[in-house]
């Protein structure tokens, strides 16, 4: 979230497609574009937290090591 440095962070989706956001608590994020979990974020900060969220999501593969 854009101007709320508690808010900026990066989050792994865990094996049943959630993440933990601060404030939140567990966010259903699975099987949805980057742009769906920006809206459905941006609505739930909205209703209950801040009065104009901007929420910037950036879907990244994790980094893979092999041995």
């Amino acid at each position: 979230v854009a101007d709320v440095p508690e808010l900026k962070d990066s989050f792994q989706v865990s094996t049943e497609g959630q993440i933990l956001y601060p404030i939140l608590g567990d966010v259903l994020v699975g099987n949805l574009t980057a742009s769906e979990v920006e809206t459905l974020l941006a609505r739930v900060l909205k209703e209950k937290f801040l009065k104009d969220p901007r929420v910037k999501v950036v879907i990244s593969k994790p980094d893979v090591k092999t041995s």
